[in-house]
């Protein structure tokens, strides 16, 4: 597994003391994409990991990134149900540039 795919897991699983560990000692980007064009921030959001995701944005990860189905992290979160995500990302900003992509009309 490469160091990209290892943080990215990191992330996904939402292991806080690891994601933190990493950022301080090894070079990681916060903007890399697996094979489902995912990026750390995204798969927190899938995943209900909010104190992951604020030490990714904290870091600088951008929180209007989209991955391979164009969802943002605000929509991931929005979709899961996790309001309290939704909220902290629109305390960011990241609403500014959301759209409803589910067909929601």
């Amino acid at each position: 597994m490469s160091h990209k795919d290892s943080f990215i897991c990191v992330c996904e699983v939402g292991e806080l003391g690891i994601v933190m560990a990493m950022l301080e000692r090894t070079q990681v980007d916060l903007e890399a994409k697996d094979k489902y064009g995912r990026t750390p921030l995204l798969w927190t959001a899938e995943n209900g990991h909010l104190d992951a995701m604020q030490c990714l944005c904290e870091q600088g990860a951008d929180k209007e990134a989209r991955g391979a189905g164009g969802m943002t992290a605000l929509q991931w979160a929005a979709d899961m149900g996790r309001l309290d995500m939704v909220q902290y990302l629109c305390e960011l900003g990241a609403w500014g540039r959301a759209t409803i992509s589910h067909g929601i009309t």
